[in-house]
């Protein structure tokens, strides 16, 4: 059974507080009754608006404590971290081997701008946007940062990682309002040429769904500055080398002898040099 969250006793707290709002209309309007001067039909619409006031009021505190519908104890999930740790492991491992086995490059140093997002949440489609910003780590992918602002707030991006081929993953967490301490974590793949994204999430509620549509707009890049020219000393140089006959200043050279292979053994012109 999971704890139940602060949520819970707030929601039910105003519950408590409606109810006893209700229970003072009720007697004001047995006072009104027994007046002398009253007006009858004005006095019990007024009691009308007052009651569907109250009731409103109560559905909306108990569905905010998970009375109706679904509840969201935020941190129910007990293998979120577990989720986090594991996307974090996966995509490091796989886009480290990737750099070096298919000398990645990345493909920008900056990379941010809005994308507007459609996601499925328990069979409803939901809306928002998220800002990203990637920032070249110079080792292996980016350092993403951002926020995301939709149907349960503000939220900031606090940790995640993108390779240089798009794998993604991040986590946002809401900071304050009703859905504070709400995390989400996503995981899946950008392409970097269509400026759009695929991938899933996950709350710390327990509640997961996925992404119908992630795409990019008013996006900025910059670049990395071409790097100097080849240095001369830097540039290979090919030495040719001509052997040269030695003369020599004294001794004896023999000449070769075109005779036969006999003549050949003992013959050779013998040429002495001055000394």
């Amino acid at each position: 059974m999971h704890e139940l969250s602060t949520d819970f006793y707030v929601g039910a707290a105003e519950a408590v507080v409606a109810a006893t709002i209700l229970e003072a209309a009720a007697t004001i309007l047995e006072a009104a009754l027994t007046s002398d001067d009253y007006d009858p039909i004005q006095n019990f619409l007024w009691f009308l608006v007052d009651l569907s006031l109250v009731i409103l009021h109560i559905a909306t505190c108990l569905k905010k404590c998970g009375v109706f519908g679904e509840s969201r104890n935020i941190g129910s999930d007990t293998g979120f971290d577990t989720a986090v740790c594991n996307a974090g492991r996966e995509q490091q491992v796989n886009s480290t081997y990737g750099s070096f086995a298919n000398g990645a490059t990345p493909n920008f140093e900056t990379y941010e701008g809005d994308f507007d997002m459609i996601y499925n949440d328990r069979g409803t489609q939901m809306s928002g946007f998220v800002k990203v910003q990637l920032k070249n780590n110079d080792v292996d992918g980016y350092k993403i940062d951002g926020s995301t602002h939709d149907a349960d707030g503000h939220s900031i991006i606090t940790d995640g990682y993108v390779s240089y081929s798009g794998q993604a993953w991040w986590v946002d967490e809401t900071f304050s309002g009703a859905d504070r301490g709400l995390k989400v974590l996503t995981e899946g793949k950008f392409d970097f040429s269509t400026n759009t994204f695929r991938g899933t999430w996950r709350a710390n509620t327990g509640i997961r769904g996925h992404y119908t549509e992630f795409r990019g707009k008013q996006l900025s890049k910059t670049f990395k500055p071409l790097s100097d020219p080849q240095r001369q000393e830097d540039i290979p140089m090919a030495i040719a080398m001509v052997e040269t006959p030695v003369v020599p200043t004294s001794g004896i050279v023999q000449t070769p002898h075109q005779g036969n292979k006999d003549d050949r053994k003992n013959s050779g012109r013998r040429v002495i040099f001055p000394r």
